[in-house]
């Protein structure tokens, strides 16, 4: 089938983006409309969103607001991991005081699975992207690994950190 969808787009011109075949672009455009199918979230559901992506402040004033926002078992527990990770980097010597939290800030990229960060510098009056990552814990098995394999990853952007350190 692959084969044939792939020969018939070549013949009608339809350009294929990259290595994906017809059968992937019509599988992922088939998740999408089930997506777009779904039966749409209450009211009260919508909000409590609404309010989550409002937060924006110190990393360190998070877990509160966060609490006062959710109340299922899944998002308490992560929470508390939030909590948690915040104290970790208190005794690792870093100062989260400092860490600015945005609930509507993630990367453009769909294998994210959890935490994602961004380091900015200033330079020249002006805020400077110098690194950024996150996990990806589901990254492999998505690429046909036969296990889920927990990951983390981050970039540096060598020439900005030079241009801030120098």
């Amino acid at each position: 089938i692959r084969n044939l969808l792939n020969q018939k787009a070549r013949q009608h011109g339809v350009p294929l983006v990259t290595d994906r075949s017809m059968v992937d672009i019509a599988a992922r455009l088939s998740e999408k409309f089930a997506d777009r199918s779904e039966q749409r979230l209450p009211a009260s559901a919508a909000a409590r969103i609404e309010d989550y992506l409002v937060l924006s402040g110190p990393a360190t004033d998070m877990p509160a607001k966060l609490q006062a926002i959710g109340t299922g078992q899944h998002f308490q527990k992560a929470v508390a991991n939030f909590a948690a990770r915040l104290e970790a980097l208190e005794d690792l010597g870093l100062n989260p005081r400092r860490f600015h939290f945005s609930a509507s800030f993630g990367r453009d990229l769909e294998y994210y699975t959890g935490l994602v960060f961004q380091i900015e510098a200033e330079h020249r009056n002006t805020p400077l992207i110098i690194a950024g990552g996150g996990r990806y814990d589901d990254l492999l098995k998505d690429l046909g690994a036969q296990h889920r394999v927990p990951a983390a990853g981050f970039m540096i952007h060598g020439e900005r950190l030079q241009a801030v350190l120098a």
